[in-house]
């Protein structure tokens, strides 16, 4: 038998490899590569394509964001603090609490109301807000006239007195709807209020600018006199649904001082009875970006259905429509445009103030 001797290698030698490479798995890796050049690069501009989509998707949002923020606080114009009620609760009685607190200037509920403007067959259907008590309270500045004073005065965006073909003097009627005094009882001992449509006229005294486009998603907004939306409002609730508002505005003697808006915050609270909290107006404005960006609530889903304020075509459409709303007096009322579901700024009468028609 041979025997058969086997040397070490030395000591420190790579160990040999097919084609003499070190790195076989990379070079096999890179071949690999060359050989699908094309599938690679169209990969590549599949990812380049999806991250320029999120970060677009993202910029956009955070445009979006940020504009409705701006709009949303410039509703709140110089004011220093939001007072706002838990179930769209706060009533006049609350405003005249908050205006004796001392430290506060000023103070007036979020309000507005929406009625059908015709002047020679043109027809604008108009959100209407009442004139603040103080001009740090309102974005809106008189461009032109004067403000409204009387039961049947009215100022008007400029672009809104343009449509209509109207100008500072010029009357415009206006169309809205007046709850009855007594109930109708129906066959089964149910009842409800009715209503009907009026129509008026309205001196333009006024012409108003909204410079910060406060209220550009509404279409500008009309102002009135606060008596005349308190009226307004009132015939619109009904004698057993005086007007409420979710929120109320105000502004302090001493604006920009910390220590006097954390004192008058606490003496709020403490005054109005309505108050369920209050906070500066940047963070009350964040607070309402946040909820309109977030899910539909429960109460919100009324929202879908034509509110009381809504223009008379879809009164008439809604008024054979059953309440989807549960109250607990009982009564089949209208279906309504949910506090949660509107910003404060945008307040009409209390949710599903109108009760619907029996027609």
């Amino acid at each position: 038998m041979t025997a058969t001797t086997l040397t070490p290698p030395a000591t420190g030698s790579a160990p040999a490899t097919a084609g003499g490479s070190r790195f076989p798995t990379a070079r096999l890796t890179l071949g690999q590569m060359r050989r699908s050049t094309g599938r690679l690069a169209a990969a590549g501009v599949a990812i380049l394509i999806s991250t320029a989509f999120v970060a677009a998707t993202l910029l956009v949002g955070n445009i979006v964001t940020t504009t409705t923020y701006d709009q949303v606080a410039a509703r709140y114009a110089d004011a220093d603090l939001v007072v706002s009620g838990a179930d769209w609760n706060l009533t006049s009685a609350d405003v005249e609490a908050a205006r004796a607190v001392d430290g506060v200037a000023a103070a007036d509920l979020e309000r507005s109301f929406y009625t059908e403007l015709t002047r020679g067959g043109k027809v604008v259907y108009q959100s209407i807000v009442p004139q603040a008590s103080d001009p740090r309270l309102s974005p809106l500045e008189l461009a032109e006239g004067a403000w409204p004073e009387g039961a049947t005065d009215i100022a008007l965006p400029g672009d809104v007195a343009e449509r209509l073909g109207i100008a500072v003097g010029d009357t415009v009627s206006a169309t809205r709807w007046i709850v009855d005094d007594e109930p109708t009882v129906d066959d089964e001992g149910g009842t409800w209020y009715d209503n009907q449509e009026i129509t008026e006229k309205l001196t333009v005294t006024g012409l108003v600018a909204d410079p910060y486009q406060a209220y550009a998603l509404n279409g500008g907004m009309g102002v009135v006199s606060a008596a005349t939306m308190e009226q307004w409002l009132a015939d619109d609730s009904g004698p057993d649904s005086p007007p409420t508002s979710e929120a109320m505005v105000v502004a302090l003697d001493e604006p920009g001082d910390p220590a006097a808006v954390e004192e008058a915050r606490e003496a709020l609270a403490a005054a109005v009875p309505a108050a369920d909290d209050v906070k500066t107006t940047q963070e009350y404005a964040e607070g309402v970006v946040a909820s309109l960006s977030g899910g539909r609530t429960s109460s919100s889903w009324c929202s879908s259905w034509p509110s009381p304020a809504w223009p008379s075509w879809s009164r008439a459409w809604s008024s054979r429509t059953p309440s989807r709303c549960s109250w607990p007096s009982g009564r089949a009322r209208w279906p309504c445009c949910a506090a949660s579901a509107r910003t404060p700024a945008s307040s009409t009468a209390a949710c599903c103030s109108r009760p619907r028609s029996s027609a």
